[in-house]
């Protein structure tokens, strides 16, 4: 049994990177984490993104988190690849790259709306770094924004601050059903 997460490791394809030292917390203020490690479980999320499912992916992100205390911080472990491999399957042409930065964007969303901070963070970049390289400037601001609420939410507060910086004055994002300005971070 691995004492920083609980899994055992002997029954796990995967193991889980326990961020400890990485991020600078004491044991005492450790957070705990709900990990969801099938490979199947971010493939079919991404496939209920793309297929413009919300409702249903937002569904299933809860079903993956039953049973997590109020302390805990879901995880879904290969969201990242199951993107890649969803956005390599749609081609290279222009409108098939803004279907899937429309896509990546949605996946975010959905993923920081159930509190999946480390896959919406790292996804959020994912949309920024998509939207600067093809010049759409569509889900940009709004991404860049979103990432720094994940960032804040993980306690990553040298990285809030800097990605912060980088959101026009004025920019503002819907979370929970209110409007956020970046000034009201």
């Amino acid at each position: 049994m691995d004492r920083a997460c609980g899994c055992d490791r002997n029954k796990r394809e995967m193991h889980c990177e326990y961020p400890t030292e990485r991020l600078g917390w004491s044991d005492v203020d450790q957070p705990k984490y709900k990990m969801v490690l099938l490979p199947l479980v971010p493939a079919k999320f991404v496939s209920l993104v793309f297929d413009r499912l919300y409702d249903e992916a937002s569904a299933f992100l809860r079903e993956q988190c039953d049973g997590a205390s109020g302390d805990e911080i879901p995880r879904l472990v290969g969201v990242e690849e199951a993107l890649r491999s969803k956005v390599e399957q749609l081609g290279s042409s222009p409108s098939a790259q803004r279907q899937a930065l429309a896509g990546i964007y949605m996946a975010a969303h959905q993923l920081r709306r159930q509190k999946y901070w480390h896959e919406a963070e790292a996804v959020y970049l994912e949309v920024v770094e998509r939207s600067l390289a093809t010049n759409e400037a569509f889900f940009l601001n709004d991404a860049r924004l979103s990432r720094a609420v994940c960032l804040k939410n993980l306690g990553r507060m040298s990285e809030y601050e800097r990605a912060k910086a980088e959101v026009p004055a004025g920019t503002t994002t819907l979370i929970d059903g209110v409007n956020w300005r970046v000034e009201d971070l």
